[in-house]
């Protein structure tokens, strides 16, 4: 059976679920595999009863995998109990607060990505809640595991505080079909892309199929895109920061790239998107056929017919004339998950010895693969193999896109949570061609920027 190697696999979907087989990894350089628990007892040996705590959201999809890579580990260590706390995703945040509050956080806890505000994760690892794990990469199992982009995000002042556990991408598809039967190519250029969407049109399609829907997904790539191309993501006046509230939306080139969202997406989708969710306009556009470029996240491959992904093709987006922004290749690209472990569990020597040989399985490529296998969720480990019969050949193509690309992160991470109602009300007028490019760069700056 034909085999695909992927150099950087990345993990695809948001929701994980699992099976496994098999012991704890070994042959560890720098492992405290054995280590002293400072009784003169190896941890193995050891009788004293101990209790380990796992903190997971309840809806993980690969919490059975973890807990039974967990417990496979466990079988070695007799005297402990592993403690799983499961809590409800819209409960996880406050249930992390307290926790930190009263300084009662799990030895291992599944969490948001280091620098993502919103779920508090910047403050905790500030005040030292979170283990360093750097001398994990300067053992021989971790040593080059992960790819550069998840150890850049798990990385704080030069730290690495995370294991990468889940990774997606954003996806960008256009159905060749609907192309072909409207005499355009496949867009590679700007103007080609910016060119399909009036003759699209003209010929009866729709050319997004896209929910405008105030927290959809997928109709804010094109925005991170765009200003990407003209303000950079991490520049001065970059994206980041435009949305961030410490740069201006006046400026020219956030005023150049509002008026090329206007121009790319104004009009552009059905007149009934901002009443769908991704799933249904997935579902009533893409898979009728009656929309022609789809744009969302790897998790939200399953939401394609098997039919239209047949007519797909991946995507790059193109750069855009005269923008001096970004340049080359870039994507949307994240973790969405990852693990970290409290400073109280790293300085524990038995439980540091049982957490070092968790990690080394559980982002193993052996469990990689068979996580991938079943349930299509992908880790960002290098050196994964993928059954190219696993996988939809669309897919394939707009991950290996992803592995080449410059990373891009979604821009309102790192804004205000509590000015999002406010932008993807003013936002939908712009997908609806209610307002232009430059009303809507003046209404970003009413709201976003910050004396």
């Amino acid at each position: 059976m034909k085999k695909k190697r992927l150099l950087s696999v990345l993990a695809a979907i948001s929701m994980l679920g699992s099976c496994l087989t098999g012991c704890a990894g070994g042959g560890m350089s720098g492992a405290s595999e054995g280590s002293s628990t400072g009784s003169g007892q190896t941890a193995e040996s050891s009788s004293e009863k101990v209790v380990l705590r796992l903190s997971m959201n309840m809806t993980l999809g690969s919490k059975e995998i973890v807990q039974e890579v967990m417990n496979e580990v466990l079988k070695d260590y007799p005297n402990v109990e592993l403690q799983v706390e499961e809590t409800a995703q819209d409960s996880y945040v406050s249930k992390m607060a307290m926790d930190v509050s009263t300084d009662n956080v799990a030895d291992l806890v599944q969490y948001w990505r280091p620098d993502s505000t919103t779920h508090g994760c910047p403050k905790y690892i500030e005040k030292g809640v979170f283990a360093d794990l750097s001398e994990l990469l300067g053992t021989d199992a971790f040593k080059d595991r992960f790819a550069d982009h998840a150890v850049t995000t798990c990385t704080v002042d030069g730290k690495f505080y995370a294991v990468p556990m889940e990774y997606s991408f954003i996806m960008f598809l256009a159905n060749k079909e609907i192309l072909d039967q409207c005499s355009l190519p496949v867009p590679e250029t700007w103007d080609e892309l910016l060119g399909s969407m009036d003759v699209l049109k003209e010929n009866g399609y729709i050319p997004w199929g896209v929910s405008t829907k105030a927290y959809a997904s997928a109709w804010e790539r094109p925005l991170g895109y765009i200003f990407s191309r003209y303000a950079t993501m991490y520049g001065e006046n970059g994206t980041l920061n435009l949305f961030g509230g410490k740069a201006h939306f006046t400026s020219e080139e956030a005023i150049k790239a509002s008026e090329s969202l206007a121009q790319l997406v104004g009009g552009n989708c059905a007149v009934d998107s901002m009443t769908l969710d991704d799933s249904q306009a997935t579902s009533k556009y893409i898979n009728s056929g009656q929309a022609c470029y789809f744009i969302n996240g790897s998790y939200a491959m399953p939401q394609l017919s098997d039919e239209i992904k047949e007519k797909m093709v991946a995507l790059r987006f193109p750069e855009i004339p005269g923008a001096e922004g970004d340049t080359g290749h870039i994507q949307d690209k994240s973790l969405t998950s990852v693990f970290y472990v409290s400073k109280k569990a790293w300085d524990d020597p038995l439980k540091k010895e049982i957490l070092i040989k968790f990690l080394d399985r559980y982002t193993s490529p052996e469990i990689a693969e068979r996580l991938f296998a079943k349930t299509g969720s992908l880790e960002p480990i290098n050196n994964l193999e993928i059954e190219n019969t696993e996988a939809d050949r669309v897919f394939l193509e707009a991950k290996e896109l992803a592995d080449d690309a410059k990373q891009i992160i979604w821009f309102l991470s790192y804004g205000d949570a509590n000015k999002r109602d406010s932008f993807y009300s003013f936002y939908t007028e712009l997908w609806l061609g209610d307002i232009t490019g430059e009303e809507f760069a003046r209404r970003c700056e009413e709201l976003f920027y910050e004396e």
